[in-house]
């Protein structure tokens, strides 16, 4: 996996305390997914808070996916005794822009989500679900206190 911006260093496999991958995701998988996603970060030890926010941030990455990306989408989670990382790979070309806000629209403030509330995130490009041209979008939220420096951007692979 190919880290772009800033992120936190990467945590020894040997300290995930769960790990888990969904192939073939779709829009109507978006409810399961988030309780998956919570369950890790339960075992991961984040406060009710930044579970809220991962559950929050996977649901905006994983419609994004699908949406922009046309289903099929694969997302793998990672839960350590510092943070949860979440990666979202979908086949769609092309980097998830950051908007600002627009009261006037009912979309497009997922990325604006990630960048605002994970303690990093990025993208991978070439790496999205078996396809040579899609993408991954990947975030980390840490557990309180987890000394995460942050950072984001892209990475063309």
């Amino acid at each position: 996996m190919a880290i772009s911006g800033r992120p936190c260093r990467a945590t020894e496999v040997s300290e995930d305390v769960d790990a888990q991958v969904v192939e073939d995701c779709r829009r109507e998988d978006v409810r399961s997914l988030r309780r998956i996603v919570d369950g890790c970060a339960v075992l991961a030890g984040l406060d009710e808070e930044a579970r809220d926010v991962v559950v929050l941030l996977t649901s905006e990455v994983v419609t994004n996916a699908v949406v922009h990306g046309g289903p099929p989408a694969r997302m793998a989670v990672r839960a350590t005794h510092r943070h949860v990382h979440v990666e979202v790979a979908d086949a769609a070309p092309g980097v998830p822009v950051v908007r600002a806000p627009d009261e006037a629209r009912a979309h497009g403030r997922g990325m604006a989500l990630v960048d605002d509330l994970a303690s990093a995130w990025g993208v991978v490009a070439g790496t999205g679900a078996g396809h040579p041209e899609g993408k991954t979008v990947w975030f980390h939220v840490a557990r309180a206190g987890a000394g995460c420096s942050g950072g984001h951007g892209t990475t063309p692979r």
